[in-house]
């Protein structure tokens, strides 16, 4: 069996965010290439190559089992539906009889992503202990899954806040869109607990089209409310902890040990996956 790692990326017409996911895929890309020796990257929309290119290009480098990994934070829409019938499609419409695919989980509640929310808020808190409140803002989602388990690392976060002084007081979840508190009402929160500093930490992987929004939505309430400071985060991703990760994810996947991947320099014959959706 020659197995292939597919990565895929969501996709933006966001020229920031075009520029990290391609340096997350490029990091993951050397570092996978130690342990298997055929590595793609295809997006889900907007950018090239899409998964059927991806797809195609693993195939005509001789792979006859594709793991395809989701670079996204939560299990929902896109990684229930979306990904696994465009596989389907593919498969159909090639006629792919003699490869198997494999979908590998998104981070969910990795350990990493609470590390890093952690030490976005320390980087961009300017206001003492007591004069500054924290928002972890979520781009939101419509399943169930995805916002309990935001809300879980979000309780997390708060969780450590409380026990690390040099955080910050408050904390608490929004969401842009979806289930959930909205953005302008957690600052509206925050401003009626008598904060006059508010951190928000974009709970993305990238910067794009997300990102764009929440600061111009950020910047207008800001207007509104003169006297309260609200500074941005940076997105999760430039971070070592989120390439560690996604490499995780991978040799879970295809059931390997990180003390593997130091002695292994390709895949053979393997027939179980952990933690994945097969297809």
């Amino acid at each position: 069996m020659s197995q292939a790692v597919l990565f895929v990326a969501h996709g933006t017409r966001d020229p920031n965010g075009v520029a990290d996911s391609g340096e997350l895929t490029t990091q993951l890309t050397h570092r996978i290439q130690t342990v298997v020796s055929i590595v793609e990257t295809a997006y889900l929309e907007i950018n090239s190559p899409t998964i059927p290119e991806g797809i195609h290009r693993c195939l005509r480098r001789g792979a006859t089992s594709i793991l395809l990994v989701p670079l996204l934070l939560f299990s929902a829409g896109h990684h229930k539906r979306d990904i696994p019938l465009i596989v389907h499609q593919t498969v159909k419409e090639g006629g792919i009889t003699d490869c198997a695919f494999t979908i590998a989980p998104p981070l969910g509640l990795d350990g990493a992503l609470l590390d890093v929310a952690l030490d976005r808020i320390l980087e961009a808190k300017q206001g003492e202990d007591d004069e500054t409140a924290a928002i972890l803002a979520f781009r939101g989602n419509r399943d169930e899954v995805a916002v309990s388990q935001f809300a879980q690392l979000a309780l997390r976060v708060k969780d450590e806040s409380r026990l690390d002084r040099r955080l910050v007081s408050h904390t608490m979840p929004a969401v842009m869109t979806g289930l959930g508190l909205t953005l302008e009402d957690a600052l509206n929160d925050c401003l009626n607990r008598g904060f006059k500093s508010i951190v928000v930490v974009p709970y993305l992987l990238f910067r794009g089209r997300v990102s764009q929004e929440m600061g111009e939505r950020l910047k207008k309430w800001e207007q509104r409310h003169l006297g309260t400071q609200v500074v941005v985060a940076r997105c999760l991703w430039p971070d070592t902890r989120i390439l560690d990760a996604f490499y995780s994810v991978v040799l879970t996947s295809l059931g390997l040990t990180s003390a593997d991947s130091d002695s292994v320099r390709s895949l053979h014959s393997r027939n179980s996956c952990h933690h994945c959706g097969r297809i």
